[in-house]
């Protein structure tokens, strides 16, 4: 039984990642928690003196987004008619990976799945994005799926690496469990950073990646490493030059300071990826 957290605020491009979140595990049992999160800035004093005297706080806050989730589930039910899924719905007031981290503690949850714009205005650069907030503190694998995409087979899938991450099978069963059944090819693409010019390392790497643990998926591995170009600048020619249908990525945690003097290829990819992307944590 899978268990997938998706996250919502009602918007079309929520509902288009719900979708596809839907057909990707079409035909297998899956419990979906659909989360909706009322953040801090849209609470104000009339939630407060509009609460009923027998109800707390919190009660009196959550509880138009729980009458609209309610009413939302509803209009998603249609999709699902003959799958063994199961809608779970969830309300929450509170910091929005603060809620998204304590419903992944509390129901064991399997994967995130939420939608992303790729725009980044000024509220965003500085607080992050919602994709972006869950990439740096959610520490569960997350599918991010970008706005107007279709569903597509999982036909080929591209998994980047880098030098400094060398991922242990554990860090990848997520993956290979998605991919298990679905997948007919898997780029194993290596980005060597400017700075250290040796390639033979990542393209060994990249060969035992090929054998174990995505050997078990009897798919065809395709090794490619490309040198002198950052992460999404790597990333974007890849795409560009070889359709895929799914990219893998490996998150390192970056330092505020170091987001804030060379940018963030995390948030640079999450923002501009033209293909769903599964975020996978280094050191989870």
């Amino acid at each position: 039984m899978n268990k997938i957290l998706l996250l919502t605020d009602f918007s079309d491009n929520a509902t288009q990642a719900i979708q596809y979140a839907f057909k990707l595990w079409q035909g297998k049992p899956c419990e979906f928690y659909v989360l909706n999160i009322q953040k801090s800035s849209d609470f104000t004093t009339d939630d407060l003196l509009t609460a009923k005297p027998h109800e707390s706080i919190f009660t009196s806050i959550i509880a138009d987004n729980k009458s609209a989730l309610d009413a939302y589930i509803e209009t998603l039910r249609p999709l699902i008619e003959n799958e063994d899924f199961t809608l779970i719905p969830k309300v929450d007031y509170d910091v929005f990976t603060d809620s998204v981290n304590q419903v992944i503690s509390n129901y064991v949850i399997d994967y995130v799945v939420l939608g992303t714009n790729g725009v980044s205005d000024a509220r965003e650069s500085l607080f992050g994005s919602n994709a972006l907030q869950v990439m740096r503190k959610v520490h569960c694998p997350t599918l991010i799926v970008p706005e107007g995409f279709e569903f597509r087979p999982l036909k080929e899938v591209l998994f980047t690496q880098t030098q400094q991450i060398k991922p242990s099978p554990q860090q990848l069963e997520p993956v290979v469990r998605l991919l298990a059944g679905r997948c007919s090819n898997v780029h194993l693409l290596g980005i060597q950073p400017e700075s250290e010019p040796n390639l033979g390392q990542l393209e060994q790497g990249l060969t035992q990646l090929a054998e174990d643990p995505f050997g078990v998926l009897e798919t065809k591995a395709v090794v490619e490493s490309l040198q002198g170009l950052s992460v999404p600048q790597a990333v974007n020619a890849y795409e560009q030059l070889n359709e895929v249908d799914l990219h893998v990525f490996m998150v390192q945690q970056e330092s505020l300071l170091s987001r804030f003097l060379k940018g963030s290829d995390n948030g640079k990819i999450s923002h501009k990826t033209p293909v769903p992307l599964l975020v996978i944590h280094a050191e989870s």
